[in-house]
């Protein structure tokens, strides 16, 4: 009986292995999003950075277990797909470089990715579930991870939806106001240049009156 249930046994188990063997490896892709407070008169570029722990499962092209992804403007930004091939969990740290925009608070967050990667029901392939924790170790529901803030100069003043400074309205009004006045300076001038071409004629006919 012993031999009988070691024979099953190590078919199962052979079986097993098999069905790992044939499992399609899955692949997961790391979109981040980034938002921008404060309208910049050109968009800033904002670079998120990933990073391997402990050997981790990368991107093609990932450098010393990091890999780098520019976004020009806010927005949501994706990274390579990442092949994993066998049952785990992995871990990778997400973080936003600080970039040279004098104007920008770049946010400084530092969020854990963990990503598990489990066996389909039937051994057919994986299931991959990620999830983001914060610095404190609380969970983020989703990938909205850097609020980055952009502080013109006074001067300057900030940027408008239309992509006109705040401050040229009152640019503008000053200079309705000044065209308003040279209008009315204009006209007075105008009437009285009139007004003295009156009396001219009328000394002139009384001088031509016999």
């Amino acid at each position: 009986m012993k031999k009988i249930l070691c024979v099953l046994l190590a078919a199962a188990l052979l079986c097993a292995a098999a069905c790992a063997l044939a499992q399609t490896p899955a692949t997961f892709a790391l979109g981040v999003v980034i938002t921008q407070e404060g309208r910049s008169p050109s968009p800033i570029d904002y670079t998120v950075r990933l990073a391997a722990q402990d050997g981790a499962p990368m991107p093609a092209g990932q450098v010393g277990g990091t890999y780098d992804v520019t976004l020009n403007g806010p927005g949501e930004v994706h990274f390579p797909a990442i092949t994993y091939d066998h049952v785990g969990t992995y871990t990778y740290t997400v973080s936003q470089l600080k970039g040279d925009d004098k104007h920008c608070e770049y946010d400084p967050s530092v969020y854990t990715l963990t990503v598990y990667v489990l066996n389909k029901a039937d051994f057919s392939g994986f299931d991959i579930t990620a999830v983001f924790t914060d610095s404190e170790g609380g969970p983020k529901p989703d990938n909205n991870l850097f609020g980055n803030i952009y502080t013109p100069d006074p001067e300057n003043g900030s940027i408008t939806p239309t992509g006109v400074a705040d401050h040229w309205p009152k640019y503008l009004a000053g200079s309705a106001v000044l065209f308003a006045v040279s209008g009315v300076l204009a006209t007075r001038l105008r009437r009285r240049e009139e007004t003295l071409e009156d009396v001219v004629l009328t000394e002139d006919d009384e001088h031509d009156a016999p």
